[in-house]
């Protein structure tokens, strides 16, 4: 029986350092806010969700989907949008290693800033985005802002450089007050946000992936991640968490 107490001696501490190595996330989904970057006028925001609905929720605009309401929404996806949350940062979480920033789903042109301070630069709704930000964190609150840029005014520019045009037979740009320039073959966005002859023409933008919360840390022994989202599916192509912090 004496045999037992170094193998149980050194299991158990094979389970406390398994148990000090396994991730951990502290979700950061709550108390987003949003508003228009050109004006001041801050409303509650759902995430993950999108600036359409977002606008819905605070009855801003209407629903697009009733009778000619479309219309109506079209100035949405001319203008730049900000997010904001806030989150306190516990001693646990600063004492790791590596902490990083993780948005599995940011639609589409998106400009990230961590206590005032840019981290990460967006321009792909269907990846995974993540960096380092043990530098930047703070014990107490910190403030994490998501800065999204008008896709309409970012591609517009690509359009017009181009002597030739693309096929994009789907995109109902003179609904969207474009003329014939259609733009959407510039952008790695779903292709239907720019209608199609099954739906509107609803270019969205926002915090549009869940899973495991909007924003949240996971670490390991070696790092830690911080993901925006919300608990949900971790399939490729369901809802994953929008932001997660990953602790080591």
């Amino acid at each position: 029986m004496k045999n037992f107490k170094p193998i149980l001696t050194a299991m158990s501490l094979c389970m406390a350092l398994a148990a000090a190595a396994a991730p951990v996330r502290q979700h950061l989904h709550d108390d987003w806010q949003f508003r228009q970057a050109r004006l001041n006028n801050w409303y509650p925001a759902t995430v993950p969700g999108t600036v359409h609905t977002d606008l819905m929720a605070n009855r801003i605009i209407e629903d697009p989907y009733f009778r000619l309401n479309e219309r109506g929404v079209q100035w949405v996806d001319k203008e730049d949008w900000i997010y904001e949350t806030h989150f306190e940062a516990d001693a646990g979480l600063l004492a790791r290693e590596r902490i990083e920033l993780v948005f599995e789903g940011l639609d589409t042109y998106a400009d990230v800033y961590l206590n005032d301070e840019k981290v990460l630069a967006a321009d792909n709704m269907f990846r995974r985005w993540r960096t380092e930000v043990k530098r930047l964190l703070r014990p107490g609150e910190n403030t994490l802002k998501v800065y999204f840029h008008s896709p309409i005014k970012v591609d517009l520019p690509k359009y017009d450089s181009l002597p030739y045009r693309y096929e994009a037979v789907n995109d109902q740009s003179a609904n969207g007050g474009l003329f014939d320039k259609r733009v959407s073959v510039f952008a790695r966005k779903a292709g239907y946000h720019y209608g199609w002859d099954w739906g509107p023409r609803l270019v969205t933008s926002g915090i549009w992936r869940a899973g495991a919360a909007p924003a949240s840390a996971m670490s390991s022994t070696a790092s830690r991640r911080l993901r925006p989202g919300a608990p949900g599916s971790r399939s490729r192509w369901k809802s994953p968490p929008p932001v997660t912090w990953r602790k080591p």
